[in-house]
């Protein structure tokens, strides 16, 4: 359901009963929705149900696509309500993820280089631009690789926050032991 929203979202589709519609119409919906066709009333009860914690998926989805060079935000509408994007810098993208997303994008990459081989031995009959392709992957493996650094940032300054805290606390222990004791 949630994929279903947001794709739907995504282009342009808000009304619940337009979204029950194209369970039927539109190729990708049906696939999203695995070829069942939920009820507008399913649609916009699920939505309210859970507004608060789409409108926070939606804006780590956003951020992580905007990271990506996906697409740019701007003014975002859900049900014609206009909501300014301005998404969290601190819940773009995860360290798993980031892992994971740069492996699948060398792995494609390897596999382009593979098939350039290929298309040289046997002449140019291939539609897609090798090269551009493999450049386009080394952007994204690039725009990864700052994501995983800032990441790294952020961890190295909440470790030395946290460990600050913990040596107050383990300090005023200290104290109130010395005081509890009398030495």
């Amino acid at each position: 359901m949630l994929a279903l929203l947001f794709y739907c979202y995504a282009k342009g589709i808000f009304s619940s009963r337009q979204i029950e519609r194209a369970t039927y119409e539109l190729i990708p919906v049906l696939y999203i929705s695995g070829g069942l066709h939920p009820d507008h009333d399913t649609i916009n009860k699920f939505r309210k149900r859970f507004l608060n914690q789409l409108i926070f998926i939606f804006t780590m989805v956003l951020e992580i696509a905007f990271k990506l060079g996906i697409f740019k935000l701007g003014d975002i509408s859900i049900d014609g309500t206009k909501i300014e994007a301005n998404a969290s810098k601190h819940k773009a993208m995860s360290w798993g993820y980031a892992n994971k997303l740069e492996a699948m994008l060398q792995a494609e990459r390897e596999m382009l280089l593979k098939q350039a081989e290929v298309t040289n031995s046997k002449g140019n009959r291939e539609t897609i631009d090798i090269p551009v392709e493999i450049e386009r992957r080394e952007e994204r493996l690039a725009k990864i690789g700052e994501i995983k650094e800032e990441i790294e940032k952020r961890a190295q300054v909440r470790y030395e926050n946290e460990k600050a805290e913990y040596d107050t606390l383990m300090e005023e222990r200290a104290t109130k032991e010395k005081a509890r004791t009398g030495s």
